[in-house]
């Protein structure tokens, strides 16, 4: 069993500021506080990586508060979700799973699209719902997720680097918008900046991250970001 602590960082509705819910980002227990890029590393080189997964997944939901109405946005790799003992798994650990969202990145490796499809229907059953994560980022045939309906795109934050001199980006973030109307929750990655956040907000984005929202920090200590302040 991995020893892990969590920060959690907001995602917010841009029009008001309130917060939807909270990423929850893995790192090492101190006095080893490794990144998750350095604990992914090391588990995939002891073969643990769906240990891994599992352990920072029963970290953070044995941290949830029931009463909590915030999501909680949960990073799950692909090949955790479609291991055959995944759904048994998560079974007994008798927590309400309304306020869960699985993000599953779009830079894992998929090898059984069916399989995952199967995996992701039984946990909206469940009332878990699910996310795209880096959205753009992967060379996966956008079809494949299409057919699994997720309830939330978040986009990689490529589309928000050097956004306000990209025409190409503005114009590929506001098709996405088109895309997913009705359908899916657009979510972007990477507001860093005030002029990002106001530009975007214009686009008709409805929720948004990054470190200009807010930081991550200890769960019940997110810190709200200058915007706030600056009463929007």
């Amino acid at each position: 069993m991995y020893r892990l602590i969590h920060l959690y960082q907001p995602i917010r509705e841009l029009s008001s500021n309130q917060i939807l819910g909270c990423e929850a980002l893995m790192r090492g227990m101190p006095p080893h506080p490794q990144s998750p890029e350095e604990l992914l590393i090391e588990a995939e080189q002891q073969g643990d990586m769906i240990q891994l997964d599992l352990s920072s997944i029963q970290t953070i939901i044995a941290q949830q508060i029931k009463t909590d109405t915030q999501l909680t946005f949960i990073n799950v790799l692909p090949t955790t979700l479609t291991d055959i003992d995944f759904l048994s798994w998560l079974k007994p650990l008798g927590q309400e799973h309304s306020t869960i969202v699985f993000e599953i990145s779009e830079k894992g490796q998929i090898q059984d699209w069916k399989k995952l499809q199967h995996t992701l229907m039984a946990l909206k059953q469940r009332g878990i719902r699910i996310a795209i994560d880096d959205f753009g980022a992967g060379s996966t045939n956008l079809r494949h997720w299409v057919d699994l309906a997720p309830d939330f795109i978040k986009t990689d934050k490529y589309f928000m680097t050097d956004i306000q001199g990209s025409l190409r980006k503005q114009h590929l973030l506001k098709g996405l918008l088109t895309l997913f109307e009705n359908t899916t929750e657009l979510i972007v990655e990477g507001i860093e900046s005030e002029e990002d956040f106001r530009l975007i907000r214009q686009f008709g984005v409805k929720y948004g991250q990054g470190y200009w929202l807010g930081r991550p920090a200890p769960k019940g200590l997110t810190m709200p970001d200058s915007i706030l302040k600056k009463g929007g």
